[in-house]
């Protein structure tokens, strides 16, 4: 069987080292990036996901993985006014922390080993996503929110899409923090600031800072971007002013620009002798690492259904309905966190940072 997967992140690199482990398969993947290009900061990985990928030749790289510690530190407050007001409660799942290239270049290795093949720079225009479609037994689409697979057979797959409101930027939280840190803090006239934090390193944290609508045209100011668009200097000063006291002085790093989040869920996960993996399927929000731990876990589903379907199409759908099954909950989460920000902003505003707080809101 000859198999071709869009995509060389950690989707279509786990899905390629499930699949090769079956007997008869080759195994190719397409990836539009390059081999060297940066492939973002750290991730929060589920137990589930860590459990899958170690494999033969993972002891080299189990010391970049670091346990995060399930205590979590909620701190909320108005800037500038009072103080800043903590609690301490635990998760009930452990998370491992890893910074994205120390993943992808396990699970590249793992694949190479595994016997399969990586195009870096690869075509994933729509023709050759539909010229690839016809000349290989199974297309995979694992190359996450942006997909080309997807957006090839868009009719197809049925994708539905929304735009939240609130922005985000992906920066980094200097030193190991050592466990979550949730954070929230209100500006006056302006809206809601908020911060997840978790380390990503022994020596780095990764920073998701979230504002409500309200504060779009403050940091959309000409001072506060850079010519690219980027975050200025000016504005990571600010967000650092901001969550001082919340942060116990650790400073925000890293260059970024706010982005809205962009969800895509699609009707099926299979078309024809198509399939979605991760992100290309559903969008899952980004803060804890749902992603790419998701993307893992359904690259296992898809490699154990089609060892158990025969023929392929038998596979595929075992697969399609499963996954539906499995992402259920998470894409109504994501739904509503997405809308979440611009509510809490409203809420904190009504009911000020003790009673916020007391109210489960963080």
């Amino acid at each position: 069987m000859k198999v071709t997967i869009v995509g060389g992140g950690a989707a279509g690199l786990s899905t390629a080292i499930v699949i090769r482990g079956m007997a008869d398969v080759e195994v190719t993947i397409l990836e539009r990036a390059g081999a060297d290009e940066a492939p973002g900061l750290g991730i929060a990985l589920l137990p589930f996901s860590l459990e899958m990928i170690k494999m033969k030749g993972f002891a080299a790289y189990a010391d970049r993985f670091v346990p995060v510690d399930r205590k979590q530190e909620v701190f909320v407050g108005q800037f500038g006014k009072g103080d800043v007001l903590r609690k301490m409660r635990m998760q009930d799942v452990q998370y491992f922390g890893v910074k994205r290239a120390s993943l992808i270049a396990f699970l590249k290795e793992a694949a190479v080993r595994a016997g399969a093949k990586i195009h870096y720079n690869a075509d994933v225009s729509e023709d050759a996503v539909r010229k690839a479609k016809d000349s290989c037994d199974l297309l995979i689409g694992a190359d996450g929110a942006g997909s080309a697979v997807r957006g090839a057979f868009a009719k197809e797959f049925n994708a539905r899409a929304a735009d939240a409101k609130s922005r985000y930027a992906w920066l980094e939280l200097e030193g190991d923090i050592g466990h979550f840190v949730f954070g929230y803090m209100y500006v006056a006239g302006r809206g809601l600031v908020r911060i997840t934090a978790y380390p990503h390193s022994r020596d780095g944290s990764s920073a998701i800072l979230t504002h409500s609508m309200g504060m779009t045209k403050f940091f959309d100011e000409p001072h506060m971007l850079d010519a690219d668009g980027e975050m200025s200097g000016k504005a990571i000063n600010e967000l650092n002013t901001i969550f001082a006291v919340g942060l116990h002085g650790r400073k925000l790093v890293g260059r970024s620009r706010w982005r809205r989040f962009h969800a895509t869920q699609c009707q099926h996960a299979v078309f024809e002798n198509v399939a979605l993996i991760g992100d290309a399927y559903a969008t899952l929000f980004y803060e804890t690492g749902w992603g790419t731990s998701t993307a893992i876990q359904t690259s296992s589903i898809l490699g154990h259904s089609l060892a158990l379907g025969k023929p392929l199409a038998g596979g595929l759908e075992v697969y399609d309905r499963k996954c539906a099954e499995l992402l259920r909950g998470a894409i109504t989460a994501t739904v509503k966190t997405m809308r979440d920000v611009d509510g809490q902003a409203t809420r904190f505003f009504q009911a000020g940072p003790a009673k916020f707080l007391a109210m489960g809101n963080a």
